[in-house]
């Protein structure tokens, strides 16, 4: 049986296993991290979201937050985060 698409369980509400499948479709960036990447794709999925269905907009949009907050709390905290930031 082959996993349900995005589309659907976005229509069935169900917005963990629709996560779960962006998690998977994701690679790691050149610095190994996916943050940025699961941030964009959870705020495009947010937008498609907007007018029909409210809820599931704010909860990609909490998502898409979280992810930039990860992103972020590491590029300040020295070590590999410092990294990034100087090969920029």
């Amino acid at each position: 049986m082959s996993a349900p698409s995005l589309d659907g369980l976005l229509v069935r509400k169900r917005y963990e296993e629709a996560l779960d499948q962006l998690r998977k479709s994701v690679t790691p960036d050149e610095y190994g991290g996916e943050w940025p990447a699961l941030g964009a794709a959870c705020s495009s999925v947010a937008a498609g979201l907007k007018r029909k269905d409210p809820a599931g907009a704010m909860f990609f949009y909490g998502k898409a937050r979280d992810f930039y907050a990860q992103y972020a709390s590491y590029a300040t905290s020295g070590g590999e985060g410092s990294a990034r930031i100087a090969r920029r």
